[in-house]
């Protein structure tokens, strides 16, 4: 479908809500003008307007969004308050509350909902419906384009736009899973031929030498566990096909026959002479034929992680060939101080990881080419030093630090010379013999009944089609079609087929058009409270990021979904699914930056950062969320927990806590869960790691975008954005200003003082932590290549409302103190998150009583959701 015509589609089917049409202006009673006037438009007049803002009028439309985001700040900052300034005469406290009444009212009852587009599925619930629906994953190819943030989510509507290259990029994707379900007819089969492959085009390299290697214009095969393919050669038909090929052994150790496997099939090749072999292979297009030494006797190598048995291996292997044990030693030298006589390999002057490893295969390859080799140094003992060298962890935090890297591709190559092997001379494929179907005629046989109900050759339009329709449309629209819509797509099918085209051609272009619809691409609904289906829908992608599964939509059918102990039923329901916890780290990865993690390149002197290290401080604040959600702990423990979950190392590097035990290669990843004492400065969401790396940038801290995350994200108090005419502050990279100086010059501008009151003490409360995450009590030295302890962390602070603060401990306690401020951050956020909107006045009213009730019993978190989920407005569009 052209990207007009499906954005035609889109518009004609109402993907966005329409506005309501303006009201007039209504006359501002004269308590509120006199209030205004005396208080407020000295600064917010037309001409000054501060912090762009303008109070100078009369009238105002109730009606528009942009009267009511106006009142509602009026309101907040009033409430708070914030305004007037301080340096201002500050209003009577009756006047005040009787504005603040009058704002209540005004917003609750005049200032019509807020108006919200449909809401598109973002990426993660697109692929997750196409799966949900088709049974297969569907990858989201990389020119996909990305979705929008706002309010620091994926999936709120208003960000939501369709752009032309996303039309593009839906009707690709329609057309490709429509071709699955409807594959082009198979063509008919080439004529047999005979393809000679020769040894050359079987060998296949690999990380740590060659999985196969020809030597005397054979291929060699020498380990066990890896193979080589017939590269190049593919079938072009799915068929069977002769091979025929010969092998012979090379240097057995045994009388023993070697086991040669041919794809899925095994031979025995003697231990002297060459034989022939002939079998019979299924392909299909673009596959070839593997060959393997299936019972060589020695393994393939991971240099990142050997087998277990690999010392083990490996001494048996230096005691039957000397040679290989006599040309090592000489590469290396004693460690120096080592009192059993530990070596290690001599220093190589090749710079770089490649360059060193090429070095060294180079030095032994001249060792063990000498013809005076000193075969007497081979000993046991002298071997186990060899391994024990092999095997050093030159960074015990990561992976892939073994020394055996620097070993590993002459240690391979060697098996090719020093044997056992198997050499395959020669191979001939032949075919195709005969057809056979390609497995994705079977597969899409499988969808057509998965979407229809059966297949299409099985079908009689006249008598199955509507039922078939009807069957796709329901899965496709998350609900069954309405009439008029089910009779569109019979018209849509019926009109192609009469323009000459077979029936799966025209349901091919059904899939197509139904995956481009609104009802399909869209979410919501068009009446202010939801129907029972896109309930449905808000539930399922709120707790799973999926549509809503057969018990959802049952519920939905019979309308018990809309009452609320049935919702809160379903919502128990799916918060004990697996598939809850992509909605645990789909929301606290958003919710806490956290999924910025990945983008922050560490400055290497504040020690090391390795993938464990980065997976550890992504899962920690995940962890946390789910044990209170699974175990409807207090919201609290958000804050200041008994407990944590982190790594081994990471637990040890960035938490002191020097009982864990060191990780090593071998040892598979885990998180494990710390008892900690509560009131210190380790654990919740102020005290991990990754979030405190996620509010800085890897190299510096920021304490204006920590405080600002705190105000955003724990306290629910966003300031504005900082007025376009101030600089941001620049860093010292001279090291003779501390930060604290540079925020005392920066916030001598009037513009900014007011808000940096709130930020920066919030923000240095925090600077403990540095670039990622780690505890600190000095600051490093500027310019220095490696950590030096400088001038001592400042985390002191005053809150705006006279509260002393001196770290991240006293922070915690402040927020403890009153637990609101959190309990309806939270809550809003859970709103934003689950709806996809922003809540508007009266909402936000409904979400204060819920939050409030939680803090006020320190609630679990299980039931502070499923409080929203039951509420009014987690109901309404």
């Amino acid at each position: 479908m052209q990207r007009s015509a499906i954005l035609l589609t889109l518009l004609v089917s109402g993907s966005v809500a329409n506005p309501s049409a303006l009201a007039a202006p209504e006359s501002l009673p004269i308590h509120v003008r006199d209030f205004l006037s005396e208080h407020c438009v000295d600064c917010h007049d037309r001409a000054e307007q501060k912090g762009k803002v303008m109070l100078d009028f009369d009238k105002i439309d109730f009606s528009s969004p942009t009267s009511a985001r106006l009142l509602e700040q009026v309101h907040r900052v009033l409430e708070k308050g914030e305004m007037p300034p301080k340096k201002k005469a500050r209003p009577p406290h009756t006047q005040s509350q009787s504005l603040l009444a009058w704002l209540d009212t005004t917003l609750t009852s005049k200032v019509p909902p807020h108006t919200v587009t449909l809401r598109r599925l973002n990426r993660t619930e697109y692929a997750n419906t196409l799966l949900n629906v088709f049974g297969f994953p569907y990858v989201i190819p990389p020119g996909f384009p990305a979705d929008t943030e706002s309010h620091g989510f994926s999936n709120v509507a208003e960000a939501l736009a369709v752009s032309p290259p996303l039309l593009d990029a839906y009707s690709e994707a329609a057309t490709s899973i429509a071709d699955q379900v409807f594959p082009q007819p198979a063509p008919p089969p080439p004529p047999s031929e005979t393809v000679i492959i020769p040894p050359s085009q079987l060998s296949r390299s690999a990380a740590y030498g060659p999985s196969s290697l020809v030597v005397d214009n054979r291929m060699r095969l020498a380990l066990r566990g890896v193979f080589s393919e017939t590269s190049s050669f593919g079938a072009k038909v799915s068929g069977r096909y002769r091979v025929r090929f010969k092998a012979s052994a090379f240097k057995p150790e045994t009388e023993e026959p070697l086991i040669l496997k041919v794809t899925n099939k095994e031979f025995t090749i003697p231990t002297e002479g060459v034989v022939e072999h002939e079998l019979m292979v299924t392909l299909h297009p673009g596959q070839g034929v593997s060959f393997s030494y299936a019972n060589s006797p020695n393994r393939s190598v991971d240099a990142n992680a050997p087998h277990d048995n690999f010392r083990e291996d490996t001494l048996a292997r230096m005691k039957k060939h000397p040679r290989l044990l006599a040309a090592w030693l000489p590469l290396h030298e004693p460690v120096p101080g080592d009192p059993n006589g530990a070596i290690k390999l001599k220093t190589f002057e090749a710079k770089g990881f490649e360059l060193l490893k090429k070095a060294v295969a180079d030095a032994y390859h001249a060792e063990f080419e000498k013809p005076d080799l000193d075969l007497s140094t081979a000993t046991e003992e002298n071997a186990r030093r060899v391994i024990d060298a092999m095997l050093v962890d030159k960074n015990p935090t990561s992976f892939g630090g073994l020394a055996l890297h620097h070993y590993i591709v002459p240690w391979v190559w060697k098996y090719y010379s020093e044997g056992p092997g198997l050499d395959i001379h020669s191979v001939e494929i032949e075919g195709p013999i005969e057809t056979v179907e390609n497995p994705r005629y079977g597969k899409a046989r499988g969808l057509q009944t998965r979407l229809f109900g059966m297949t299409a050759s099985k079908m009689d339009p006249a008598k199955h089609l509507p039922g078939a329709l009807h069957k796709m449309l329901s899965k496709l629209f998350r609900r069954p079609p309405t009439p008029e819509e089910a009779e569109r797509y019979m018209a849509l099918v019926r009109d192609h087929q009469s323009e000459g085209h077979s029936l799966e051609d025209a349901l091919h272009l059904a899939i197509r058009t139904a995956m481009v619809a609104p009802q399909f691409l869209y979410r919501g609904g068009t009446e202010a409270t939801l129907s029972p289906y896109d309930l449905a829908s808000r539930l399922a992608y709120f707790l799973t990021l999926r549509p809503p599964d057969d018990a959802l939509l049952a519920a939905a059918a019979d309308g018990s979904l809309s009452q609320p102990a049935t919702l809160r039923a379903q919502a128990e329901r799916l918060l004990g699914e697996k598939t809850s916890q992509d909605f645990v780290e789909s929301f606290v990865r958003q919710w806490l930056n956290t999924r910025l993690i990945p983008e922050i390149m560490p400055d290497p002197t504040l020690g090391p950062f390795t993938p464990n290290t980065q997976k550890a401080l992504m899962l920690e604040p995940e962890l946390l969320f789910a044990e209170l959600l699974r175990e409807n702990r207090p919201i609290s423990d958000l804050i200041d927990p008994d407990f944590l979950h982190t790594h081994s190392s990471v637990g040890r590097q960035m938490y002191g806590l020097l009982e864990m035990p060191l990780s090593s290669v071998k040892t598979p990843f885990a998180m494990s869960r710390i008892s900690i004492p509560r009131g210190g400065r380790n654990g919740g969401i102020l005290g991990q790691a990754g979030v405190m790396m996620a509010t800085a940038n890897g190299v510096d801290t920021q304490p204006v975008l920590r405080g600002k995350w705190v105000l955003e994200n724990v306290l629910g108090d966003p300031p504005p954005p900082p007025p376009e005419s101030v600089p941001a502050i620049t860093p010292d990279t001279r090291g003779s200003k501390t930060i604290r100086d540079l925020m005392a010059a920066h916030t001598q501008e009037e513009s900014c003082a007011r808000c940096h009151l709130k930020i920066d003490p919030l923000g240095f409360a925090l600077e403990n932590f540095d670039a990622i995450g780690q505890w600190r009590e000095t600051y490093p030295v500027a310019g220095s290549k490696k950590q030096k302890n400088g001038p001592p962390v400042d985390a002191s602070g005053l809150l705006p409302d006279g509260t002393p603060i001196r770290g991240v401990v006293d922070l915690k306690k402040y927020i403890l103190s009153d637990l609101k401020p959190f309990s309806r951050c939270l809550t809003e956020k859970l709103f934003i998150y689950s709806t996809g909107r922003v809540p508007d006045y009266a909402e936000r009213k409904q979400l204060h009583v819920v939050a409030d009730n939680a803090a006020k019993q320190n609630a679990g978190l299980r039931d502070l959701l499923l409080q929203l989920v039951s509420s009014e407005c987690f109901r309404n569009l």
